[in-house]
């Protein structure tokens, strides 16, 4: 196997075996494999161990099994412990998204500091073949049919060129021990489903259903490959991109041939679903205003224009301090710009909410006896359509108490009446 891996990475030029790398050790099979095998080629590696503390003892177990084994081969390992429950709960994500975010992030800030070339991953022929498959379910469409890549950034997967079934040959006549993880064997995880259920009956069907489907991702990808560069010309004819947001003009979309398809390929890279891409479709000749979520992008249908842009998420609970006000102090009011507001303490009935504006809101602005929609204050503004629908609204019950860094409502502000004060923060994730 030594000799299959060597020739894929340097055929490959998937990285320089005269550099330190980074290799992911979990202690499991695959990633044991790979770091004795990077040690026959005369790798100088790294291991870095991370420990999700999501399997007690068990998690612990695996750990104490990779310090020994890199005492045993002299190499160098970093651990990390993760507190991943909680980080899921912080960013609304599930478990397993949760420990790959953090486990990839780890590893890019490690390998900067250490200086290392690239990280290298365990996956092999068959996590591939169950990618494909696992894509194809999910709906990703072309580009998530070409499944992982060799190298992808600074991570490189060198076991793609092998099956399991070779990795389980070169431990066992190798006499080399691992670990096993017993969430593998538990199948309300999609990828287990599928490894455990579905592979053995497609086996059944085609005996070279591991091969093919690794095949078949390799042209997926070349395809994919190759018809970017057509969207990529097609994108800037018919948009214009900065680092704050995407624009797509309507006309010349439609203009363009197969012009559904073209948005798709365009928004897919914007996290934006197959369905949610045919709703913004057919609302291309519909009013202006209707927003579409993806992730941390929205997007707004415009009269002209389709326009992509990252959202600005708040924390949904405001930071409150309760103050004793001054008998001399002057009144205080939020400015223009800032994450701080000063109200009448007694007035607010908590807790407090955040929300997007909606059609119909009315405040009475600071000054004003007298209400006002939200729309009449955004055209004075001269806000555009994106700016309208990034503001924020900081609610008290049902009644707006700030337009969140621009203008406070008039029932809230502070007066010679006021004993108490609220400070109000509102912090940006």
């Amino acid at each position: 196997m030594r000799d299959i891996v060597e020739r894929y990475i340097v055929s490959n030029d998937l990285f320089d075996i005269n550099k330190p790398i980074g290799v992911a050790l979990s202690g499991g099979r695959d990633s044991v494999a790979l770091l004795y095998v990077m040690r026959e080629i005369n790798c100088e590696c790294v291991a870095l161990h991370c420990n999700f503390r999501l399997r007690g003892k068990e998690s612990d177990r695996d750990e104490t099994f990779v310090k020994q084994l890199c005492q045993k081969l002299n190499v160098n390992l970093v651990v990390r412990h993760f507190n991943t429950e909680v980080y899921a709960q912080e960013k609304g994500i599930s478990i397993e998204m949760a420990a790959r975010e953090l486990r990839y992030q780890w590893f890019e800030q490690q390998r900067s500091k250490l200086k290392l070339q690239a990280i290298a991953v365990a996956h092999h022929k068959d996590d591939q073949a169950e990618t494909v498959l696992l894509n194809l379910i999910r709906g990703t469409g072309l580009k998530g049919l070409g499944a992982m890549k060799n190298r992808n950034g600074n991570i490189v997967r060198p076991l793609l060129c092998v099956g399991r079934k070779d990795i389980e040959n070169y431990l066992k006549e190798n006499n080399i021990n691992y670990v096993d993880d017993s969430t593998n064997q538990q199948t309300i995880y999609k990828r287990n489903k599928i490894r455990l259920d579905i592979m053995p009956l497609l086996a059944q069907l085609n005996h070279n259903i591991i091969d093919n489907l690794c095949h078949e991702a390799d042209i997926f990808s070349r395809t994919y490959r190759m018809l970017s560069q057509y969207i990529e010309n097609d994108k800037q004819d018919i948009s214009t991109e900065t680092e704050q947001e995407l624009t797509i003009n309507i006309n010349q979309l439609k203009a363009k041939p197969h012009s559904k398809e073209l948005l798709y390929y365009i928004l897919v890279d914007y996290n934006f679903k197959a369905e949610q891409i045919g709703n913004i479709y057919e609302s291309l000749d519909n009013q202006s205003g209707k927003r579409f979520y993806a992730g941390d992008y929205c997007l707004i249908k415009d009269r002209d224009d389709l326009i992509v842009y990252k959202t600005k998420n708040y924390l949904q609970e405001p930071k409150i301090r309760v103050l004793k006000r001054k008998r001399k102090e002057q009144e205080i009011f939020p400015s223009a710009n800032s994450n701080v507001a000063i109200v009448d303490a007694s007035v607010l009935d908590q807790p407090l909410s955040l929300r997007h504006w909606q059609e119909g809101d009315v405040f009475y602005p600071i000054g004003m006896k007298q209400k006002k929609k939200l729309s009449d204050f955004f055209t004075d503004q001269k806000l555009s359509l994106k700016q309208k629908h990034e503001v924020w609204l900081l609610l008290s019950g049902d009644e707006i108490v700030w337009i969140v860094g621009q203008r406070l409502d008039n029932r809230f502000k502070v007066t010679e009446n006021t004993t108490k004060v609220a400070e109000i923060t509102i912090s940006t994730k």
